[in-house]
């Protein structure tokens, strides 16, 4: 009890002394306008090759912002970055804690593939913070092409891991793979 007895400190006193009554009514305020523009959200209807295109460059993904973090993952993979792929598939070596670990472990799964090319075959916004990415991924490994479906989720996400809010820049889209079981073949 010794090592938690600070934070039992500061909890205790949080709970004794609550916040001002001015701050709990800008919260109030500020939780009513994001409800508004949650409301005001409307999902797209996307469509491959017509809304965008297949291949998408980072410069068509202005209005697709979800996009990037899997193109630049991609572009990593292409490149044999895996450092920076890494990055971009952190939840993939998300038991590993230092950077440097998740490089290498990504180096092993990913160094005797080379990706020969990939392809978005569907994009589902399912809410203003999350969309749903179907790519189809097509690789070399031990002089054999392996062509797999991809799924990934495109959340918005704030440094604490919670659902951040797009319009108000307070976080990133981070790239959670859903079904990639095919890259262990």
């Amino acid at each position: 009890m010794k090592d938690s007895e600070d934070a039992r400190k500061l909890k205790f006193e949080k709970e004794c002394n609550p916040p001002p009554i001015s701050e709990s009514l800008e919260k109030m305020k500020q939780n009513a306008i994001d409800r508004q523009a949650i409301q005001k959200w409307v999902k797209r209807d996307i469509k491959i090759g017509e809304t965008i295109s297949a291949v998408p460059t980072t410069k068509e993904c202005k209005d697709f912002p979800y996009l990037l973090p899997l193109i630049s993952a991609f572009d990593a993979w292409g490149a044999n970055n895996y450092g920076a792929l890494s990055v971009w598939l952190k939840n993939v070596f998300a038991y590993e804690q230092s950077d440097k670990k998740r490089a290498g472990e990504c180096r092993k799964l990913f160094e005797h593939k080379k990706l020969i090319s990939y392809e978005l075959e569907e994009i589902e916004e399912r809410t203003l913070a999350l969309t749903k990415i179907v790519v189809l991924v097509k690789w070399e490994s031990n002089n054999v092409v392996h062509t797999e479906y991809f799924e990934f989720g495109s959340s918005y996400q704030q440094e604490d891991e919670n659902v951040g809010y797009p319009w108000k820049n307070n976080g990133a889209w981070v790239l959670i793979p859903w079904k990639i079981q095919g890259l262990y073949k």
